[in-house]
């Protein structure tokens, strides 16, 4: 599963690095010849590491068909595995340990498609949360899935998470900045792009939207002068 590496636990705000972006499957095939691409048209395996309705019950484990030290669940995006581009994130810490009835809920479909309630596993829930606004998603305790939600704190039995979990609320890209579309501008720029971008604070690598929706892309959600993934 993708699991989010806490890289520091001091304070409320935690810098994860999780995967983003596009999957890609590794140049791998089982044991037995069969591709990741036969993984997901037979149907043997679920994007969340589980056994697909195509795999057969007497059928044996993924690892019986590893090879080269790998098998579908670590090769093959559609079987919660494959490759993505690592990125540091933020999150701030809500609520650790045991939840009691200091839950989150909100489980509506909202009107950007983002829609409130859905398990899977970490990576799932922070490439959500990335999409939408005011997003805070609950990882159940030491078990590599989570869940998000609309707004936290409100009332959930605690049983939900199974008694325990840690809640994180997404901080966003562009964090530090001004967002104007893609392009996060520095905060010392004032207003992001227009007329006179050049002249401002920071100049037209960190206040113009043509040059930075042309350069780099921001590295963590703190970064300015840079374009959001």
């Amino acid at each position: 599963m993708r699991a989010c590496r806490l890289l520091s636990t001091h304070g409320p705000s935690h810098a994860c690095v999780h995967q983003v972006g596009q999957c890609k499957n590794f140049d791998w095939k089982d044991s037995w010849d069969y591709s990741c691409n036969d993984y997901k048209r037979w149907n043997w395996c679920t994007r969340t590491g589980g056994y697909g309705p195509g795999w057969g019950s007497t059928a044996y484990t993924f690892e019986r068909y590893q090879k080269n030290g790998l098998w579908a669940t670590k090769a093959c995006c559609a079987c919660g595995g494959g490759e993505r581009q690592e990125v540091e994130e933020a999150f701030t810490l809500i609520a650790d340990g045991d939840l009691g009835e200091a839950g989150c809920a909100s489980d509506s479909v909202r009107s950007d498609g983002c829609n409130p309630g859905n398990f899977g596993p970490l990576y799932f829930c922070k490439e959500k949360c990335m999409q939408c606004s005011d997003c805070t998603f609950i990882e159940h305790h030491q078990s590599g899935y989570c869940k998000f939600f609309q707004t936290c704190p409100l009332t959930r039995p605690a049983s939900e998470y199974n008694s325990k979990a840690v809640v994180y609320m997404f901080e966003g890209w562009c964090s530090n900045g001004i967002l104007n579309g893609k392009a996060c501008c520095a905060a010392s720029c004032g207003t992001c792009g227009g007329s006179g971008c050049g002249g401002r604070p920071g100049g037209g690598a960190k206040c113009c939207t043509g040059r930075i929706n042309g350069g780099r892309a921001c590295s963590t959600t703190t970064d300015t002068g840079c374009k959001v993934p």
